[in-house]
């Protein structure tokens, strides 16, 4: 017999076939290889490209900031000065609060009616506010010439005002504000008033400075025209030492209104009086460590203190061994070893 019942021989068509068919297949594999070496090659090429901009974006952003913050630098260091490190553990704020611009002698210029520094401690959120009468003798910064420290900012603007505060009481001064007539009775008026207690009848009448000033004596609640007359109120039995007064009683009264629950609603009105009407040092690059430094303030009532001295009547003369008393009461932290040994 030719062949066995069964018997199957593979013949030369289908082994041509099998190996078009294994041909066919390898090709579609290395098809497959190409085309997946070919899209992951463009992909990196993408993402190389993408990530080159990112890093040339990243680049210019540094550039950007860096310049920017050169600039902050050097802007705060011309407003400020140079900051002691040893006052580190504080933020002292030089607060101004400036006339309409007209003084007794009818120069031209805005000079400052309240002069004080606000000091927060860092680590205890204590909270305390120096008073400096404005008519304290003081050398106008870069002269010998002995002038009121309130007729400072005409001449030279916050910047000079804060040299010559950090040269008298001794301390860094970190950054300023300046408020005028107009922005503190829109301030008062966006917190709903304050409550004060007047101490004695007030009564003044001045024509020409279109002063009209009379308030009764006792507990008062006081919109923004009226606690401007207060402020500015001033009686010929304690004369500059009376203002003093009455600003630290006012200071205490906007103080407490400000931590008070009622304030949450009044906040936005508030912020956007100090963003469009209140001139401050403070920059963008500020903002986070003051916003966390708010937050740090203690509820309890605010310290407040004068600057030690005496008056003759037309100047107040500070004393230098009582302000170095005061400042190491207030700022311990910053005493440093040499000033221990004397």
């Amino acid at each position: 017999m030719s062949g066995q019942s069964g018997d199957y021989s593979p013949t030369r068509a289908n082994i041509e076939r099998k190996r078009q068919l294994l041909n066919k297949k390898r090709r579609a594999r290395r098809l497959r290889v190409l085309i997946f070496c070919f899209l992951w090659t463009v992909l990196l090429l993408l993402m190389g490209t993408a990530i080159y901009g990112c890093l040339r974006l990243a680049d210019n952003l540094t550039q950007t900031y860096d310049s920017m913050y050169a600039g902050y630098t050097e802007r705060h260091a011309k407003n400020i000065g140079v900051i002691d490190p040893h006052y580190n553990g504080y933020t002292n704020v030089l607060i101004l609060g400036l006339d309409d611009g007209v003084n007794a002698e009818g120069a031209p210029g805005q000079n400052a009616d309240t002069v004080l520094l606000m000091s927060l401690n860092n680590n205890t959120g204590d909270l305390r506010f120096i008073f400096i009468p404005r008519n304290t003798a003081v050398e106008k910064p870069g002269t010998k010439e002995t002038v009121k420290i309130g007729s400072i900012y005409a001449a030279g603007g916050a910047p000079m005002a804060v040299r010559a505060v950090s040269d008298l009481l001794g301390v860094s001064v970190h950054q300023y504000v300046t408020i005028d007539t107009v922005a503190l009775k829109e301030l008062i008026d966006a917190v709903g008033g304050i409550d004060i207690y007047v101490e004695k009848q007030m009564d003044y009448d001045d024509e020409e400075a279109k002063l009209s000033i009379h308030i009764s004596q006792g507990y008062q609640h006081l919109d923004g025209e009226r606690a401007q007359q207060y402020l500015r109120y001033q009686n010929t039995e304690l004369g500059e030492l009376g203002r003093v007064h009455r600003q630290q009683h006012f200071i205490r009264a906007i103080y407490e209104k400000m931590i008070s629950v009622e304030m949450i609603s009044k906040l936005p009105d508030v912020a956007d009086i100090v963003r469009h009407r209140i001139n401050t040092s403070a920059e963008v690059f500020d903002a986070g460590h003051l916003a966390h430094l708010l937050k740090g303030i203690k509820g309890q009532e605010a310290q407040t203190y004068m600057l030690p001295g005496n008056t003759d009547g037309v100047f107040w003369y500070p004393d230098e061994k009582g302000i170095e008393e005061q400042r190491a009461r207030l700022f311990p932290d910053a005493v440093s070893d040499d000033d221990m040994d004397k």
